[in-house]
């Protein structure tokens, strides 16, 4: 599959950082989503819903969430998650991957 070109920016400033950022990730974001449709679950069949719940906490592990935890009830599983970006973990990491000149 040939990678996809994003729209040219017409940011400045920090919203141009973003925007550098994001088009950076943009195909690295593509394969992440179609490795998630890939992997179907379906609550009313129970079907593939170990591995839903185990990939989705992968990937909010991946993508940073201070909480990512698989939850069983009596009749479902359920995921929670937590995000905090401004606790201190994330601005550490942020400030690691991408430093500031």
């Amino acid at each position: 599959m040939a990678a996809t070109r994003p729209a040219p920016s017409l940011l400045s400033g920090d919203l141009a950082r973003v925007q550098a950022e994001v088009d950076k990730r943009h195909d690295e974001s593509i394969q992440r989503l179609q490795h998630w449709v890939r992997n179907p679950s379906i609550s009313a069949e129970d079907r593939g819903m170990d591995e839903g719940c185990e990939l989705l906490v992968r990937m909010a592990r991946e993508a940073g969430f201070q909480r990512a935890a698989r939850i069983d009830t009596d009749t479902m599983r359920e995921v929670v998650l937590d995000h905090d970006p401004g606790s201190a973990a994330v601005l550490e990491r942020l400030q690691r991957e991408h430093p500031v000149a």
